[in-house]
């Protein structure tokens, strides 16, 4: 059974870091790792910007058994290896490790990610959008046309939304290899921001997760995660669409934020 506590998500670079459900997401698509270096990685991205000594992390990780420093050593290597040596993990000499990148936290379900500076605000208008098939986590878990439907649906609502400019279902239907890249997708398809996510089913129940990413910089603009129940993919596509339109208006300007006011109402 899915949990549908509110939880806390935690964006960088391209990764969205789910300390509920204990996942790494790059662009949408889970990143495996083991149950010890996610503990490190979930420290080090929550005292962002703060050097943890490797006693602190020991203690925190193992708190029950004798640990060598070099299994700490081991995890921070993969976890480098997972992150792409995006130097996201700094070794601070003599001292122990700081997570170097910049995070956005999220506190609740559906609501926008703020910058970890605010007074650093970087989000820009968004004039053109590209929505891609939403993929499953697994072959196993959805069909691959449902995720289309998703993508056809906020299109659908999108393709009026004042001076934005949306690329239609037929641009983006190849768009299925859950290998993808969604930033290059999107400098592809010459957009400012593209909408990509992922489909997890547990019986009745599906649930959906959406990242609306920067294709300058690749970094988020919005993520939001919620369940529906599968047998109603109308509700489904309607919650979806709903905060999509609710995420975009504040990156819009002029009469498209007063559109989008009277969108998100429907």
């Amino acid at each position: 059974m899915m949990d549908q506590s509110i939880g806390h998500f935690y964006d960088f670079v391209h990764f969205r870091l789910d300390a509920v459900e204990r996942l790494l997401l790059r662009n949408g698509k889970v990143v495996r790792l083991t149950p010890k270096a996610f503990e490190i990685l979930l420290l080090l991205v929550r005292n962002s910007r703060r050097v943890l000594s490797k006693d602190e992390l020991i203690k925190a990780v193992w708190p029950d058994s004798f640990v060598e420093e070099s299994n700490l050593a081991r995890n921070i290597s993969t976890l480098r290896r997972a992150l792409g040596n995006h130097h996201c993990i700094e070794t601070v000499p003599g001292r122990g490790y700081r997570f170097a990148a910049s995070v956005r936290e999220i506190g609740e379900e559906g609501a926008a990610p703020q910058p970890a500076n605010p007074d650093a605000t970087s989000l820009a208008v968004i004039h053109s959008l590209a929505v891609l098939p939403f993929l499953p986590l697994s072959a196993e878990e959805c069909d691959e046309c449902l995720g289309l439907r998703l993508a056809d649906a906020v299109i659908t609502r999108l393709s009026g939304f004042g001076n934005l400019i949306v690329r239609p279902t037929s641009a983006v239907r190849k768009y299925t290899d859950p290998e993808q890249d969604p930033v290059a997708v999107g400098s592809e398809l010459k957009v400012d921001a593209v909408l990509g996510g992922s489909i997890q089913q547990s019986g009745k129940r599906i649930r959906v997760t959406a990242q609306l990413l920067n294709v300058r910089d690749g970094l988020p603009f919005w993520g939001a995660q919620f369940d529906a129940q599968f047998t109603d993919i109308f509700a489904v596509e309607d919650s979806l669409s709903a905060q999509v339109i609710s995420a975009l208006k504040p990156q819009l300007a002029g009469e498209e934020r007063s559109l989008g006011a009277s969108l998100g109402r429907q």
